[in-house]
């Protein structure tokens, strides 16, 4: 039965920025953001992240802000969280 259901599963429940390499944005509370599919970090400050991505410009801006965890593909960023826009 898992065989049968596994593709289609799969299919249906993958999420349409894995398909369209556009970022995935997780905000938790005021404290935490985690972004998946950026390019480059272009700045940081304690007050503004910008992060590069394939259609613009990711901007975080709070206080003391840091760099929780960075992969390539991922970052997840702490602080007093503010604000979170896009730039195109």
């Amino acid at each position: 039965m898992k065989r049968v259901m596994q593709p289609f599963i799969n299919k249906n429940l993958s999420l349409p920025s894995d398909s369209l390499s556009l970022p995935t944005v997780t905000i938790t509370g005021d404290k935490r953001v985690a972004i998946e599919q950026h390019y480059k970090l272009i700045s940081f400050t304690e007050k503004i992240i910008k992060l590069q991505c394939e259609n613009g410009i990711i901007q975080i801006s709070g206080d003391m802000l840091v760099i929780k965890l960075m992969y390539p593909r991922e970052i997840i960023l702490e602080g007093n969280i503010k604000e979170v826009s896009f730039e195109s």
